[in-house]
């Protein structure tokens, strides 16, 4: 019996790759006589698991492979994300349909969003220890279930029940597809698919044109938008079994388990550690919601900057609808500017990458997460000057084109400000990035869920001018929380229990 270990490279921070883990494999071999069997690796670390020098780590495969995951999540994304954004498009014939309150109506929309901010709390860490593919599969299932019961509901509870599970279950899009990305990308190359993820959720903005036009045509109506859901989560459920399992861990083990390897470190089935995974899955997120300085202030930004796309999404129908006159189709599309402005963003993520890979060169090769900030100190201030040009510009006589300018300078500033902030979570929480991500989200979509209510009260009550300068004022805040995170970040890091290779200790598996 001999011990074999692979090569260890020092470095000064805990944000190293997860590869310079030691990695400890017993190699058992007989005499002469047991050379023409197959060798007996006994596998008794854990890290091997997330070695990326493992040549079955998912970040080896060639390039397409890669990609052509990417590309059916981010699509995934697309598909889920609509319905929120065209539900706005239906919610008065909803309304009509069961003669409710404009309020009532619009529970639909908040508990969906709801839904899509608590899934991840369990989803997340749920996929970080039992794979991507079953978790994708499964709740992509149930969440064309309960389309279905939004297409054919018997009642108002019903359909905002409905929402509320389809939220929940269409959130693993987000927590997957985000907390998946450095499973099959290093930290260097992970900033264009994290790019890429971020115009899928702006792709979701498709769903305000698709909401107009089957709401107003006679032939279909608002329940084809559930229709339509149906069948496209049709065709993505059989991509997904056709899509591999990405989680490094799953991927590595099965490939040792082919060869004829005995993995020790895999988790036994014991009742003990049944409950060790529930605790893990159902606590996680919470708690690094509540105890970790860099997921609370993110949390807390993103409270705001989500909720914005949905205020500025029930913004579109007093501005261009009444105040410039412009038809319920063509008003729509001028949400559209999002997805424009987060184009033109993805176009420029190369040259973020380089600065990135120019500051892990600059301090040894070591990762600097902060580094993902750099483009941000820029970018961020068109946050607040957006909103108030939109704002300052909404009625005539100013050109429609002018508030639309200022609603995708607000567009351009936040989805690189959550590019950003996605690309740090995964560089600070690489070993429960998807329970990171998870945590992250969910107080974006209560504040989503909140500005969804809060916008159609402000429109009421307030001129479109002064309800959206109110919302540019708070505004001024976010450049200096993006700034705190460049100058300081590093700071906050040291102090965290789970950032780097840290948390590995709680994860629910025995080494």
């Amino acid at each position: 019996m001999m011990d074999i270990s692979l090569p260890v490279r020092s470095t000064p921070e805990t944000f190293s790759e997860v590869s310079d883990l030691e990695v400890g494999i017993r190699t058992s071999t007989d005499n002469d006589h047991s050379l023409d069997k197959k060798k007996d690796y006994v596998i008794t670390n854990i890290a091997e698991f997330a070695s990326t020098s493992h040549p079955a780590h998912p970040r080896n495969w060639p390039w397409w492979k890669r990609w052509l995951i990417m590309m059916v999540y981010c699509a995934l994304q697309i598909y889920v994300i609509w319905t929120s954004n065209a539900y706005g498009s239906i919610s008065t014939s909803v309304q009509d349909y069961f003669h409710v309150s404009a309020q009532v109506s619009t529970l639909n929309l908040s508990m969906n969003i709801l839904g899509s901010g608590l899934g991840p709390m369990f989803l997340g860490p749920l996929s970080d220890i039992n794979g991507r593919k079953p978790v994708y599969f499964c709740s992509i299932f149930l969440y064309v279930i309960f389309n279905i019961s939004c297409a054919l509901p018997k009642n108002v509870v019903q359909m905002v029940i409905s929402h509320f599970i389809t939220g929940l279950t269409g959130s693993t899009a987000l927590t997957n597809v985000a907390g998946g990305i450095p499973d099959i990308f290093s930290e260097n190359k992970s900033g264009m698919p994290m790019s890429l993820f971020v115009w899928a959720c702006a792709g979701g903005g498709i769903g305000a044109p698709i909401g107009t036009g089957v709401d107003s045509n006679p032939k279909f109506g608002w329940r084809w938008l559930y229709y339509i859901n149906i069948i496209v989560g049709g065709f993505f459920l059989v991509l997904i079994l056709l899509i591999p399992e990405t989680l490094p861990m799953k991927v590595i083990s099965r490939y040792e388990l082919a060869e004829g390897r005995i993995i020790e470190a895999l988790p036994k089935v014991k009742t003990s550690e049944v409950f060790q995974k529930m605790k893990f899955i159902s606590t996680m997120g919470f708690r690094m919601m509540f105890t970790e300085p860099i997921i609370i202030t993110m949390g807390l930004y993103n409270f705001y900057a989500y909720g914005i796309s949905y205020f500025f999404l029930a913004a579109i129908w007093p501005v261009f609808n009444l105040n410039y006159k412009m038809s319920s189709m063509s008003a729509s599309c001028t949400y559209l500017a999002g997805f424009v402005a987060y184009s033109l963003l993805f176009c420029y993520q190369p040259i973020q990458d380089r600065i990135f890979r120019r500051s892990k060169k600059g301090n040894n090769g070591v990762v600097v997460p902060e580094a993902r900030f750099t483009s941000a100190l820029g970018f961020t201030l068109l946050f607040p000057a957006g909103m108030f040009l939109f704002a300052f510009t909404c009625n005539p006589p100013f050109h429609w084109m002018v508030p639309i300018v200022g609603l995708a300078m607000s567009s351009i500033a936040n989805s690189h400000n959550w590019s950003s902030i996605l690309n740090y979570l995964t560089d600070c929480y690489p070993m429960i990035s998807a329970s990171a991500v998870a945590a992250f989200t969910l107080p974006s979509f209560v504040g989503a869920a909140i500005f969804a209510h809060v916008s159609i009260i402000m429109f009421d009550k307030m001129s479109t001018k002064w309800a959206v300068a109110t919302m540019a004022f708070i505004s001024i805040s976010i450049p200096f929380i993006i700034y705190s995170f460049y100058f300081f970040g590093e700071k906050i890091r040291v102090r965290s229990a789970l950032t780097g290779t840290k948390a590995i200790k709680y994860l629910p598996i025995s080494d």
